[in-house]
């Protein structure tokens, strides 16, 4: 299902099921899980925001802005539009794992690690949850746990390169380098 908003320029703007966007008569364009897309169009921002002024409970427009404002690397307001979806839907994963995303690219470890450890507790298993958790241990440099993390990702998707050259990187920095060159063998794949 799409849901079409309007800007204040009367252009178009159409929200994707796969957290993407697509302007009036432009290919879609994925904001993905960086953020990619906000920092392309400067006012993809206001659109969302048009559509929250439009209808205030409306918690795709709200994540839709957080992850353009994560695109423009203005992460507090990112942080506060997830929060307010979780004051609407305390139970909304994808808000809890954008605002970690938002929390980590800021250099807040904690929140980012609160809020991907609510993550998994409520989708065991989630790749993004693993390894947004994962980035934040090899930040806070608790190694065994990130290579942890890594190694529940390759569980889950085995023929993932990122996975295993994250590990072996992880195992690298901790000197273990026999498995740090494993992981970067192809053959698993």
């Amino acid at each position: 299902m799409r849901r079409a908003l309007r800007t204040a320029g009367n252009r178009r703007v159409e929200v994707v099921p796969s957290g993407g966007f697509q302007l009036f008569g432009e290919p879609p364009r994925d904001i993905g899980v960086h953020g990619r897309g906000g920092d392309e169009h400067p006012t993809l921002p206001k659109s969302f925001s048009n559509a929250i002024q439009a209808d205030a409970d409306n918690v795709s427009a709200y994540s839709n802005r957080a992850f353009a404002l994560i695109g423009q690397k203005r992460y507090d307001e990112a942080i506060q539009d997830c929060t307010d979806v979780l004051n609407r839907q305390a139970n909304n994963v994808d808000a809890r794992r954008t605002r970690a995303f938002a929390a980590s690219n800021k250099g807040d470890w904690k929140t980012a690690m609160d809020d991907y450890n609510a993550v998994l507790e409520a989708r065991h298993g989630d790749v993004d949850g693993l390894r947004g958790r994962a980035y934040v241990e090899m930040q806070t440099k608790d190694y065994d746990k990130a290579i942890a993390d890594y190694s529940e990702v390759i569980k889950v998707k085995p023929k993932d390169m990122d996975g295993y050259l994250k590990r072996s990187r992880l195992y690298e920095l901790k000197g273990d380098l026999p498995k740090a060159i494993a992981d970067c063998d192809p053959a698993p794949l």
